[in-house]
């Protein structure tokens, strides 16, 4: 397991607190010098904890690391004045309100931006340990790190609390590592939002503050331009003065040559705004099954009623939501989504119904408003509801009765006006026959149910959304005219998708960049599992077939036979084609269908 499958887990909502539960045993495996299950912990993390222990680094140390060094101080210091005007813009640019911004040189002096202290830390791993930034440092390339993944895990809890981060690298004009920028956090569900973050506001330095410092205002725009990312400059009157082509491409834009002084370093450019959430002409699909879903949503979409989605994992429950609070009559409002699954339980009341300032140790100043009540006016999308603790079951079914909500350390009730949209991958009547979940707050929130069929029982719309989603392939990575081969098509067909339609996608994704320069999509450029279950399933079908005859040339003949006819039929009798696929030569496969026509006689 690599980082990369780590964040493919977190987008898919993989990452819960049983899956902190599973890293926390692996650590204290790693401790007691015990292997460590690299399917639970990703090999960068590994090892870091391997070098930790290497360094001789006592991840039960409480004491802080600071620098008193008056060289170093002056050197981070000198640091930060260089790059003042890039820090500043970040500030203004990105809504930091839910994190601490920290910037780290190579070295490992760091600091938290933003606040009134100047302590200075010791960050490098060498004494704080396995963190976000000393992957970084280590990799050169953006990171993300949850709680039980620090080495020193007993110093950061006790110095910080809760705390997890993302990281990502900047560089000098000579793309020379110089250090990282972090976003720290209390809640884990912000992750996948704070590691694109960081890796964006890593990239603005990267590709556009050395430019701008030194006047290359030309480059900058051609850099600009290269961004997978759409950048726009705008002003207070609705109008964008500049924008990249990426941002042409992903929105309707006019744009007006300004006349008199010929081309100038600005455009006028005129955007029509437009809302980012799914709609229901997002949703794509032929079949029955997903059709009834669609136009069951698409019903109860403008109505007050409270929705519960059903579906397994990658089917698609967020985009509904989406859908249907974009075709209400709350489109205008806020979509406030949660994933019950991925936040600890002591934390799900915090983040759902917000505390007072002081309210507990480690409130944040000011207090904090709750999920609930920013969503007052709009949606609120409790995704994995199942995953709810049952004290906070008890409080959300007082807010649907209510229409109030009471933050915690607070004796006032604020009243919220919030349509309720639930999802789960679970049977919840079966969870409160096991008092897992409350039966009277299902029949609140799930007055109308919405199921959403598996990949597998829509199997008409695998190969349609396959090239849906080469379409889009085609426009990120550059390519164009990409078919899919037979063989290619039939594992599609075959497969079982337990990941669903996410999982299909990382699918073409992964074939697409495995194409490199070829044209066609072949069976061995999607992933080695389901390669091995097409491979594996026609095996077994083709013995279970040849079992069924008899034949005097034999059980193992007969299936041999079988198998050519399975693969000159995946490439329309392309004899040379089978052939290939099969690691024979064309005389090899003559004289097979020539046996067949003499056994046929």
């Amino acid at each position: 397991m690599q980082m990369y499958d780590l964040l493919q887990m977190i987008q898919s909502g993989e990452v819960n607190s049983r899956y902190f539960t599973k890293v926390n045993d692996q650590w204290n495996r790693f401790q007691e010098g015990r292997e460590v299950d690299n399917s639970v912990v990703p090999q960068e993390y590994l090892d870091s904890w391997k070098r930790c222990r290497a360094y001789g680094l006592d991840p039960y140390d409480l004491t802080l690391s600071v620098v008193e060094n008056p060289k170093q101080k002056e050197f981070f210091l000198n640091t930060v004045k260089k790059y003042e005007f890039y820090l500043q813009s970040v500030f203004e640019i990105f809504d930091l309100s839910d994190f601490l911004f920290k910037l780290q040189t190579r070295d490992g002096i760091c600091q938290l931006l933003g606040q009134s202290t100047l302590t200075l830390m010791d960050c490098s791993e060498k004494n704080s340990g396995t963190t976000s930034s000393s992957i970084v440092l280590y990799e050169d390339k953006p990171a993300v790190i949850f709680q039980p993944f620090y080495y020193r895990q007993t110093y950061v809890r006790k110095n910080f609390g809760e705390i997890h981060g993302a990281s990502a690298p900047i560089h000098n004009e000579k793309n020379e590592l110089i250090g990282d920028v972090v976003l720290l956090y209390h809640y884990p569900e912000l992750s996948l939002q704070a590691f694109h973050m960081v890796s964006l506001i890593a990239k603005i330095f990267d590709y556009l503050y050395w430019p701008l410092t030194f006047g290359h205002e030309r480059q900058l725009e051609q850099i600009m331009n290269c961004l997978p990312q759409g950048i726009a400059l705008g002003s207070k009157k609705e109008t964008i003065n500049f924008c990249n082509e990426k941002m042409v491409d992903l929105f309707e834009i006019r744009k007006k040559q300004n006349t008199g002084q010929g081309r100038k370093k600005s455009l006028p450019v005129f955007m029509k705004a437009q809302n980012d959430l799914y709609t229901f002409n997002h949703i794509k699909g032929k079949s029955p099954l997903i059709q009834k879903a669609k136009n069951t949503a698409e019903k109860i979409a403008d109505t007050y009623v409270p929705v519960m989605i059903y579906g397994e994992s990658g089917t698609g429950k967020e985009m509904f939501a989406q859908a249907i609070h974009n075709a209400s009559s709350r489109s205008g409002g806020p979509f406030i989504a949660i994933n019950c699954g991925a936040i600890p339980g002591e934390l799900v009341e915090s983040e759902l119904f917000g505390y007072e300032e002081g309210a507990f140790t480690g409130a944040s100043k000011g207090g904090k408003v709750g999920k609930i009540e920013a969503a007052s006016g709009g949606t609120l999308f409790l995704d994995e509801i199942e995953s709810m603790p049952l004290k906070d079951q008890i409080k959300l079914l007082r807010v649907l009765s209510t229409g109030k909500v009471q933050k915690i350390g607070s004796t006032k009730e604020v009243p919220v006006n919030v349509r309720l949209i639930s999802a789960t991958k679970t049977d919840l009547l079966q969870q409160a026959d096991e008092s897992l979940f409350r039966e009277d707050l299902y029949y609140r929130i799930s007055t109308f149910i919405v199921e959403l069929p598996p990949l597998r029982e829509r199997k008409e719309d695998i190969i349609f959304l396959a090239e849906e989603f080469i379409q889009r392939l085609e426009k990120r990575y550059s390519r164009s005219s990409i078919e899919m081969d037979w063989s290619f098509i039939n594992a599609l067909l075959s497969y079982k998708w337990r990941g669903n339609v996410r999982e299909l996608e990382h699918a073409m994704e992964h074939a697409v960049i495995m194409l490199d320069k070829q044209s066609s999509l072949l069976l061995e450029h999607l992933p080695e599992k389901i390669q091995d279950y097409y491979l594996n399933n026609t095996t077994e079908e083709i013995v279970e077939e040849a079992m069924e005859h008899e034949n005097k040339f034999g059980l193992l003949a007969l299936a041999e036979q079988k198998m050519i006819e399975r693969v000159l039929d995946s490439v329309d009798g392309n004899i040379s084609a089978a052939a290939e696929q099969l690691g024979i030569n064309r005389r090899t496969i003559y004289r097979k269908l020539q046996r067949k026509e003499t056994l046929d006689s």
